[in-house]
């Protein structure tokens, strides 16, 4: 808990060595993040189908399931080595590539 409210038990130094080794990257990415309301946590979000036409980047192993999906409904999906989300911090340019070869011409 900050001040008046929460930010997630994973945003720590500890908890995201692994996954962020680089120091700076991982003080940027938990200083940045904005305690929220306890209220904000209990809140569903609404869940909207993606339109036709999408496309999925696979960037950890646990999000498989949907890329399956995504694959079944011939949408193109790009899966990048690393297995973690946080990618777009790590290897930025990967995900960006990853991102221009899914959209159309």
């Amino acid at each position: 808990e900050r001040a008046a409210g929460l930010v997630p038990a994973w945003a720590n130094d500890t908890d995201l060595a692994e996954l962020l080794p680089d120091a700076a990257t991982r003080t940027n990415l938990i200083s940045s993040l904005t305690p929220m309301p306890r209220e904000y946590f209990a809140e569903e979000i609404p869940y909207r189908e993606p339109p036709d036409g999408s496309a999925y980047i696979l960037l950890s192993p646990p999000y498989a399931e949907p890329a399956a999906e995504a694959r079944a409904k011939g949408w193109p999906v790009r899966e990048l080595a690393g297995g973690n989300h946080y990618l777009m911090l790590t290897q930025p340019e990967q995900v960006a590539d990853a991102i221009l070869g899914v959209l159309p011409s």
